[in-house]
């Protein structure tokens, strides 16, 4: 709220994702993919866990505006845009905030046209901790779950 959220606009996301993140710690490990696959099955679920998301990002990129501003100009306008608008796609910039906000590190493999696979890793520099895969194919990303 301290950066210009409506406590009104954000609270039924905030609830929906707080309540599905504390029924994690019930879920048995052996079981969790199944659990996150039914949560991410139900479209409205889905729809209100990416949108908190997504001002989640936006949260972090503004906050550490001095990061990112001159990869994007104006980064309240590109926040509203590209980051908090539902049907526009995560982009590198995105990634980087989510993964940065949450500590989490990203392997992106990637489809190139002609065939094979490129494989990104987001902090470069090497990642200890927990690390997201994504499957890239131009248009979209596809979560990978092991």
């Amino acid at each position: 709220m301290e950066l210009g959220y409506d406590e009104i606009a954000i609270e039924d996301f905030y609830d929906l994702f707080l309540a599905e993140f504390k029924k994690l710690k019930e879920v048995e490990p052996a079981k969790s993919v199944e659990h996150l696959l039914k949560l991410l099955a139900n479209k409205e679920e889905a729809t209100y866990m990416i949108m908190y998301s997504r001002f989640l990002t936006s949260c972090y990129l503004k906050q550490n505006a001095i990061l990112y501003e001159d990869f994007v100009g104006d980064l309240a306008g590109f926040c509203q845009r590209e980051v908090e608008a539902v049907d526009s796609e995560c982009d590198h910039l995105q990634i980087i905030g989510i993964t940065n906000y949450l500590g989490l590190g990203v392997e992106i493999h990637q489809v190139r046209p002609t065939g094979g696979i490129d494989v990104i890793n987001l902090p470069e520099d090497g990642y200890s901790g927990y690390r997201a895969k994504l499957l890239f194919v131009p248009g979209h990303y596809l979560s990978l779950i092991h």
